[in-house]
């Protein structure tokens, strides 16, 4: 007879199946081996900001280990099972790897950027008289070593710093820097003498030509190889000085007249001077510096103060270790085989830095103050107003270059590319004479060399970095000393060729188109070599990086 069961029914219903308990944990005895081809699979652990020590991180099993050039702390883990039924005990252990946020590394790498901070003020002083020289009023009138004064101080403070650079500390030379350009301010509020002028202009520009040099071969050195890209770009500062004078400069104009716009540029380059000369004291030495005059211990007390390394022993050792590698591949040569092998990158980067530097000189400011004013003459457009957006356009421009430091290769060809073709566009609008009269070209002419300006700023930064990582240690600072040079006689023959005609401004206005599509041309041959020559140098140590510019070719 069929059993009934009903909802009613006090016995309840026999479960058909009951899990049998487990056997007891046996925690005594020795572990043994573990069966044969057994391999427990590593956990690499991805963690929140913050570094090691936070809860609940996200852990992702895999048998790869990480990326390469992935920033991550490590950990190892060691964890004991009992014996269970068929199945001995083992021991395993469990590596993990932490990876540090991208604002974590800055925070760390604070010290590095602080050490670097006296530069930026004096490139802002040095961004004023740069504006002053090629972007101002009545240029052309001026005698020519007036003019070029900046730039043959530049050169002349650039062949001091690399006669010096590696007898002295980078400290001392920058505080160096900071008083000459605290001088040349004072002299030039004192009095709007020419004279004094052009003696400002010469103890400003040494002043820069030494720190130039100086922090582009201290940031190379100093910072993690993944931070190298944004701290060698202090440089790009010059541009908010060149913004600074174009602003002041018109709405001092429009306003005051007792104290000049040149003397209030002084009193801007003691600003600036002071706040660098304040800035010297958080200036940390190199520690390769201390590696070649044999004293390791300073040298590692310096790599802990510039990188506040969390797992500190071993990371301190590794960053040693790569210093000190540094210093012995560049012993292992002789001095003349170092010359040869940084010539490959010499020539290349001196090509990159003239025909960038071509982007924003003389010539170019008259095309376009040109054009501006006869273009934009509506009530909305005045042409007041574009000086500043040009160099302020510019200076976006250097923002952007610096996303490009995980492809600088990548960012120096699409720079130079789209250059030449908007350079191309631009000299054929001005081929035609009577495009003068045309408000509407002439808009688009200064509409179009504004875009200009923000793919030449893409490209400036990315040289400043293949400039710190090309050479090697015993010929770096002559070879940077070169390559600036070449910028610096660009603007030279710049201003001498067209402030030595009669019409100044008009000659050049009438040679304009050849200017143009001359300097379209070599953008665009700049564009191929960037393509087949330069080396992808992103997450590469400094010895990597100049064994891949002794070579002709990337490849």
């Amino acid at each position: 007879m069929e059993r009934k069961m009903s909802i009613c029914c006090d016995e309840p219903p026999q479960p058909t199946y009951m899990a049998p308990p487990m056997p007891p944990q046996n925690y005594g005895g020795y572990p043994t081996e573990p069966p044969p081809n057994y391999q427990q699979p590593q956990a690499y652990v991805i963690q929140t900001p913050g570094g090691p020590g936070l809860q609940n991180p996200y852990i992702i099993p895999s048998t790869l280990p990480p990326q390469a050039g992935q920033i991550t702390y490590m950990a190892t883990t060691t964890t004991t099972t009992g014996n269970i039924p068929q199945q001995p005990q083992t021991t395993t252990t469990t590596t993990k790897f932490y990876k540090v946020a991208w604002l974590s590394q800055q925070q760390r790498n604070k010290p590095q950027s602080k050490s670097l901070s006296a530069a930026v003020f004096i490139c802002l002083s040095a961004g004023l008289k740069i504006a002053f020289s090629i972007f101002s009023s009545g240029v052309s009138a001026r005698p020519i070593h007036f003019s070029i004064s900046w730039f043959v101080a530049a050169i002349i403070g650039s062949l001091v710093a690399a006669a010096i650079v590696n007898r002295f500390r980078k400290k001392y030379l920058v505080a160096l820097a900071t008083l000459l350009t605290i001088g040349g301010g004072i002299i030039q509020t004192a009095t709007a003498d020419q004279a004094a002028i052009e003696a400002s202009m010469y103890l400003d520009g040494i002043g820069f030509g030494i720190t130039l040099v100086t922090t582009t071969i201290l940031a190379g050195e100093i910072a993690s190889k993944y931070n190298r890209g944004i701290l060698v770009t202090i440089p790009i500062s010059i541009n908010v000085g060149m913004f600074i004078q174009a602003l002041y400069t018109e709405l001092w104009y429009l306003e005051y007249n007792a104290f000049t716009a040149l003397q209030l540029q002084g009193v801007l380059s003691i600003v600036f001077g002071v706040m660098a000369l304040a800035s010297t004291l958080t200036i940390l030495e190199s520690p390769i510096y201390f590696l070649k005059r044999n004293n390791e211990a300073e040298a590692v007390r310096h790599i802990k103060l510039l990188r506040r390394y969390v797992n500190a022993n071993k990371e301190v050792k590794q960053t040693l270790k790569e210093n000190k590698a540094l210093i012995e591949d560049d012993a292992s040569r002789t001095l003349n085989e170092n010359l040869f092998s940084g010539v490959p990158a010499l020539l290349k980067l001196s090509l990159l830095q003239g025909v960038s530097t071509l982007t924003f000189c003389f010539p170019m400011t008259v095309i376009f103050g040109m054009s501006s004013s006869y273009g934009y003459k509506t009530y909305w457009m005045q042409s007041t107003w574009t000086p500043y957006i040009y160099v302020l356009i510019r200076f976006i421009g250097n923002v952007f270059g610096c996303i490009f430091i995980l492809n600088r290769k990548l960012g120096i060809t699409i720079g130079f590319a789209v250059c030449s073709v908007l350079m191309f566009i631009i000299g054929g609008l001005l081929e035609d004479p009577s495009n003068i009269v045309d408000t509407d070209i002439m808009t688009s002419i200064a509409s179009i060399m504004i875009c200009l300006q923000f793919f030449a700023g893409i490209i400036e930064p990315l040289i400043i970095i293949y400039i710190s990582e090309a050479f090697s240690l015993q010929v770096k600072a002559f070879y940077i000393f070169v390559v600036n040079m070449i910028g610096y006689i660009v603007q030279i023959i710049c201003l001498a060729v067209i402030c030595s005609n009669v019409g100044g401004i008009l000659y050049m206005w009438d040679n304009a188109p050849i200017f143009v599509f001359i300097t379209a041309a070599l953008q665009l041959v700049m564009a191929l070599i960037s393509i087949f020559t330069l080396p992808e140098t992103n997450n590469h140590s400094l010895v990597v990086c100049r064994e891949m510019f002794s070579k002709w070719r990337w490849w």
